[in-house]
């Protein structure tokens, strides 16, 4: 008799494995899936309370991304539905978090909105996959006094894209900011990525120039953003389009401790990303405006929820 079963895996973990492998294969890494978190830590005499002590010897961590001496660098957890409506699961979370904070091993949760394809060839997954081991190579860069050491590490001011022009990559990554801007509206359509890239860029450019051509007011929406109470980042990015008429992009995402980019500052972007979107579509009479007095009832709303 064959008592073996098969391995289940839901499409969703399957393809976030896959995205952490596209990365990681590039690097020299590894990806492990199911990982007991005793395992991935040393949590001997490690300062862990008793119920996190317990919890890590019986939990584990859906995926580690680990150097190629199996050393683990971050922690991969795919949250569905449950995560935030189920009490023992949020509860979980929260020692798996407060004990990778403690032993320090980045921490980085995702959903489904993660493994969406996004501009190039990089979901949001393999982007921060990618940002990780970039930032990486510039601590490196810096012990080896390539980069000054006082220099901090902002995946936009090292991250590339470029155009064809005759058959030569035309590369503009070390631009200033404005020059950046009006290359890729000049050459829109036309932009390679050849190397992980600010993905945010295009939607914060198509502001611009839509500010340019009279179809905003501002060439940078106003943000806020705050940390609710059951650990998500939530962002709003309001851009005037008329008088008293605003667009408003929205996001909630789950707050995680991942170094090269923070989940506020995600919130934030993707809070830009859907103004960006909904401007396009009040501009073809797809989307309504909201008047100025939404907009701050809705800042109001969300000033209220953060966490105290």
């Amino acid at each position: 008799m064959d008592r073996r079963k098969k391995i289940l895996v839901n499409s969703n973990e399957a393809a976030t494995e896959k995205e952490l492998w596209k990365a990681a294969t590039e690097h020299g890494a590894r990806v492990f899936p199911k990982v007991r978190v005793a395992d991935a830590l040393n949590v001997q005499s490690s300062g862990l309370s008793d119920e996190e002590y317990g919890y890590a010897l019986r939990a584990h961590f859906d995926f580690v991304v680990a150097d190629k001496r199996s050393l683990p660098l971050f922690a991969v957890e795919f949250d569905g539905s449950h995560h935030e409506n189920d009490s023992k699961t949020i509860s979980r979370d929260e020692l798996k978090r407060s004990l990778c904070d403690k032993l320090g091993l980045p921490l980085l949760r995702v959903d489904a909105d993660y493994l969406r394809r996004g501009v190039g060839r990089f979901s949001l997954l393999g982007w921060f996959a990618e940002v990780w081991f970039m930032q990486e190579a510039f601590y490196a860069a810096q012990e080896d006094g390539s980069v000054p050491l006082d220099e901090p590490f902002f995946y936009s001011n090292i991250l590339g894209f470029g155009y064809m022009d005759g058959g030569r990559l035309v590369a503009i990554d070390n631009l200033e900011p404005e020059e950046q801007v009006r290359l890729l509206m000049e050459h829109q359509g036309q932009m390679i990525v050849h190397r992980p890239y600010d993905p945010f860029l295009p939607y914060r450019a198509f502001i611009v120039r839509s500010y340019k051509k009279g179809a905003c007011q501002r060439p940078v929406p106003d943000e806020v953003a705050v940390t609710e109470p059951r650990g998500y980042e939530v962002a709003l990015a309001v851009l005037p389009v008329a008088p008293d008429r605003v667009i408003v992009g929205r996001s909630r995402v789950r707050s995680f401790m991942f170094p090269p980019v923070s989940s506020r500052e995600l919130a934030v972007e993707l809070s830009v990303v859907d103004a960006a979107r909904k401007l396009k579509l009040y501009g073809e009479g797809k989307h309504r405006a909201y008047s100025s007095r939404h907009a701050d009832l809705l800042r109001a709303r969300v000033a209220r929820s953060k966490k105290r």
